[in-house]
C-alpha cells in the first residue's frame, strides 16, 4: 500500500546527454519509518548499448532503470530525506557528474 503518495517530475543532465523521469514516493508502513521510491524513465539520450541485464544474476540498481526504464529503491527515515536519496540513486544510475533537478507534480484539486 502505498501511503501518502507523493509525485516528481525529474530532468536529469549531463554533457551531451538527458533524462526525464517521474518519481513516486510513499511510506510502506504506517510507522513512517520506511519510504519507497518508483523511478519510471520516460525520455532518455543516454548511450545504453553497453547495459544489459545478464540471466546469470539480478540486476543492478542502474541496469533496472537504464534497461527496463523502471526501478524501485527504499530506505529507512523520514521523508525529508527522499529528494537526497532520489538524487543519489540518479547520480548511480548516470554518473556522479550529472545536474539532478526536482520538481513537486501538484495533484489537481
Amino acid at each position: 500500500m502505498k501511503i501518502e503518495p507523493k509525485f516528481y517530475r525529474v530532468r536529469v543532465d549531463g554533457d551531451r546527454s538527458s533524462a526525464v523521469l517521474v518519481c513516486v514516493t510513499y511510506n510502506l508502513d504506517t510507522g513512517k519509518r520506511l519510504v519507497g521510491i518508483e523511478y519510471y524513465e520516460l525520455v532518455w539520450s543516454f548511450e545504453d548499448e553497453n547495459l544489459s541485464i545478464p540471466s546469470s544474476r539480478q540486476a543492478t540498481y542502474k541496469e533496472e532503470l537504464r534497461v527496463l526504464h523502471q526501478a524501485a529503491s527504499a530506505y529507512e527515515g523520514p521523508r525529508a530525506y527522499e529528494k537526497e536519496h532520489i538524487e543519489s540513486h540518479l547520480k548511480v544510475a548516470y554518473g556522479s557528474d550529472v545536474n539532478v533537478c526536482l520538481e513537486d507534480i501538484e495533484p489537481k484539486q
